[in-house]
């Protein structure tokens, strides 16, 4: 969105110049041939071209008129101009014409120069039919940093006309307007006093000087068009300026340097990261996954960058701050960190757990943020935004910068930040004091797992049972470890996926086909056929599976319970290899992950046993894909299906024939619990605020701020530092910086930092995908269970969930086992948690 300088109107000895025209129209040839196209230049209608130093004071700071005929929004943004004293650099050359020309004809008449280097300057050139204008967007220099323009330099422009400029579509000379003869004459226009107009000769003397100064700021303009071949003579236009050397806040989305996250980054309510054809492969997926959300990371750093060195000292809670509009009421963000990075120029912002879900935040930086000493002024969007009077009335942009579309783009964006900055006017902190105002909303990863729930109803997924198989724990080897229950059946059910095999993340279309996953219930010894029995519904671990539920299936047969696992996404049965040594029988592993044997049919992945004779096994690497360090933008789908399946297995839970495959035994589709250990935790904290109609919810091992619990798990960090030392990343650095905040983006929607507070103490509304009613999710009971010391899922994850959930942490201190304490049975501290579970599931009712 490049910016134009305003229109001119009423520049000082505009009258004057037309005045003069018929005193000297004989004697300088004013006569223009009839079939021409003009280059426009009227100081007395303010058409111009721009920027021009024409607008100057004595001083020689920009004095834009405020005042005739202008709208509130124009009139601020002169005020914004004329405070600066000088043009933005992201400036652009309007040339008006007064009619068509071939575009193709237009650059090669144009000559720019960068007066301050002594140096030619390049142009993107542009024609705009509509208005007939000349558009020339600086270049930036090799040498300089963002905008086309650099800060305190003083540029020149000239349009070559007659045989030598832009042809019209007959072919019609562009040729300079009449008022221009004065400023391009190379006579002294003190020769020439008799001729102005005046009632006496000081008058005349006076019209004459002031029209000499005018003519000599064009001198160098015309030097430069002769150093290309073009004589004053054919100089249909021409114009020079000064730029602003005000060191500022970048918000300049043509030279991609902007303060980021930023609504400006959206496009029909979505994220919209631009995909570059330069990026490469990693980069491509990771943007694509951050423009499926409406919203933008929560607990991810808020950066602008200067376009100077930032005086670190004056970045404090005073001059950066963050307000969230909460309904019609502002709240302050406090719990916040801030700093300068290792270049000196981006100042950073966030905060220390997270920001609120789904909301408008608007970071403002004062001009009580320094470089140098000098303040940090608005750039010139940055101060549109900012703008009290609106920027679109009618349809029609109501400043001369912007067109129509482009103030169309700006007004909602505007109007959704204003509330905010009338409470900082409120509280003394003007619209003018502030370098930047920069508004985003965090993203909403309930609604977008809310959204996928009710895809499984409103999809009808089947809840049929297939492959089932009952039998006695002892049948299956299990007769030991399963004294309590009576009979354990296991099969297949219908899940809808969404993870394309070959990517490994959502299909770009969201398209889902039905995909089989294997499940395991086990029935208690006191259940009796026909009665229906309470059902724990289990969430296996990480490089586990479904039949992890054994461990603990017994204590809660004790309690008369059933307990009912699926397994999660490349888990159990839906585990994938990565390498052919995860294959058997000579098999390769092909690009879906599947085993392929030499004679081309389907192989087996190598297994684990388990330590009970003829139990079951499992893949020895089920779950090595879940958490992709390598292919981590896929990760999010991965909980996303995960919560998606558990959605779907509570239907089957309440919907399928189990009397037919248990031999008479009934679930309690209305006694449903949850019980979730490591990485069924940390899903199962994600299920407590997505799934209203589940109320009791155990949490053991759990965690939340996925990016530092990748960080600090002994389960990751060999793969993590891999990943580190891969993109030569060191910690610490600007780049380490850049990594975590990329890392937030993409996790941040399915985080349970950013979702599990639903279920506790933030309930919302949501449309019942079975009968369409709006209803308000009930507040769950969770208990949140801690291995002291835990090096797989550290306590400081399992603290930020709590702190989130505002949930307390039951702590253990398990000697030997620890992460996985609660399903040792030589361990007291284990002994006790699963006894606790127990205790907590039986008072659910209470």
């Amino acid at each position: 969105m490049s910016l134009l300088v305003p229109h001119l109107k009423r520049v000082k000895s505009a009258s004057i110049l037309l005045l003069m025209l018929s005193g000297c129209a004989e004697e300088l040839q004013l006569e223009a041939p009839p079939a021409v196209v003009r280059a426009v230049w009227n100081p007395a209608t303010g058409e111009l071209p721009t920027p021009s130093n024409l607008a100057t004071n004595a001083a020689g700071a920009l004095a834009l008129p405020t005042d005739g005929n202008l709208s509130a929004a124009e009139i601020e943004f002169r005020q914004y101009l004329n405070f600066l004293g000088a043009y933005p650099l992201q400036s652009t050359i309007k040339i008006p014409l007064s009619g068509p020309v071939v575009p193709h004809t237009v650059a090669p008449a144009l000559v720019f120069s960068d007066v301050t280097r002594g140096e030619i300057a390049s142009l993107d050139v542009e024609f705009d039919a509509e208005t007939n204008t000349i558009l020339a967007r600086p270049v930036p220099h090799p040498d300089s940093i963002g905008a086309g323009l650099e800060p305190g330099h003083e540029y020149v422009y000239g349009l070559a006309g007659y045989d030598f400029g832009p042809r019209g579509p007959l072919n019609e000379d562009v040729i300079a307007d009449a008022a221009f003869f004065f400023a391009r004459t190379q006579n002294s226009l003190l020769d020439h006093v008799p001729a102005m107009p005046g009632a006496n000769t000081a008058e005349k003397t006076e019209i004459a000087t002031q029209l000499e100064e005018v003519r000599l700021k064009y001198n160098s303009v015309f030097d430069q068009m002769a150093q290309r071949g073009f004589s004053r003579d054919l100089v249909a236009v021409a114009g020079s300026f000064k730029t602003t050397d005000a060191p500022s806040v970048w918000f300049d989305p043509d030279a991609a340097i902007l303060p980021i996250p930023n609504e400006l980054l959206k496009d029909d309510g979505r994220v919209n990261v631009p995909i570059n054809d330069e990026d490469d492969e990693d980069t491509r997926a990771l943007k694509a996954q951050y423009n499926r959300h409406t919203g933008f990371s929560a607990s991810g750093a808020i950066v602008v960058e200067a376009t100077d060195a930032v005086d670190s000292g004056t970045v404090n809670a005073n001059t950066v701050r963050l307000l969230r509009l909460d309904g019609d009421q502002v709240v302050e963000v406090a719990d916040l960190e801030r700093g300068v990075l290792d270049d000196a120029r981006k100042i950073w912002v966030k905060p220390r757990l997270t920001l609120e879900d789904g909301a408008l935040h608007v970071l403002v930086v004062t001009r009580d943020v320094s470089a140098g000493g000098r303040p940090l002024e608005a750039q010139p969007l940055a101060a549109l935004l900012r703008s009290k009077a609106p920027l679109l009335v009618n349809g029609e942009a109501q400043v001369g910068v912007l067109d129509d579309e482009s103030a169309a783009e700006l007004e909602p964006v505007r109007i959704r930040m204003a509330p905010v900055l009338d409470w900082l006017e409120a509280q003394g902190v003007s619209r003018s004091s502030l370098a930047a105002a920069v508004p985003f909303e965090t993203v909403n990863g309930l609604e977008y797992l809310m959204g996928l729930r009710a895809r499984v109803y409103e999809e009808n997924v089947s809840t049929e049972l297939r492959n089932v198989v009952n039998q006695s724990p002892s049948d299956r080897g299990l007769g030991l470890l399963l004294r309590d229950v009576e009979t354990v059946v296991t099969g297949e059910i219908t899940v809808l996926e969404l993870l394309d095999p070959a990517t490994r993340a959502f299909r770009p279309d969201m398209r889902g086909e039905p995909n089989s996953v294997s499940f395991v219930l086990t029935i208690p010894e006191s259940a009796r056929p026909g009665e229906p029995v309470p059902v724990v519904y289990f969430g296996h671990g990480l490089f586990t599976s479904r039949e992890l539920v054994y461990m603990i299936a017994n204590t809660l047969a004790e309690a008369g319970w059933a307990t009912f696992s699926i397994d999660f996404p490349y888990h159990g049965r839906r585990t994938v290899c990565t390498s052919d040594v995860d294959c058997v029988d000579g098999g390769r592993c092909d690009e879906l992950g599947q085993c392929i044997l030499p004679d081309g049919s389907k192989g087996g992945l190598a297994t684990v046993s388990s330590p009970w004779p003829d139990g079951p096994e499992w893949p020895a690497v089920t779950g090595a894909v879940f958490v992709d360090v390598d292919n981590i933008a896929s990760t999010p789908d991965h909980f996303a299906q995960a919560v998606m399946d558990l959605s779907h297995g509570l239907r089957v839970i309440r919907q399928a024939d189990w009397a037919g495959a248990s031999g008479g035994y009934e679930l309690d589709g209305s006694d449903v619990m949850y019980l979730g250990m490591s990485l069924g935790g940390i899903i199962g904290s994600i299920f407590s605020a997505v799934e209203p109609t589940i109320t009791s919810f155990a949490l053991n091992v759990p965690g939340a701020n996925f990016f530092q619990l990748l960080v600090n798990s002994a389960s990751f960090e060999t793969a993590f530092e891999h990943v580190l030392e891969e993109r030569d990343i060191e910690l610490g650095s600007d780049e380490y910086f850049r990594f975590e905040t990329g890392l937030r983006w993409l996790l941040d929607p399915v985080d349970p930092l950013n979702i599990a507070h639903h279920a506790t103490i933030a309930p919302f509304e949501y449309t019942d995908p079975l009968t369409g009613e709006t209803r308000t999710s009930p507040i769950k009971r969770v208990m949140i269970q801690q291995a002291e010391d835990d090096i797989v899922v550290p306590n400081a994850a399992t603290r930020s969930l709590s702190e989130r959930m505002e949930v307390p942490i039951r702590n253990y201190t398990p000697s030997i086992s620890n992460h996985a304490f609660l399903f040792d049975p030589t361990s007291f501290e284990g002994r006790r948690a699963r006894q606790d579970v127990v205790e907590f599931f039986e008072q659910r009712n209470q």
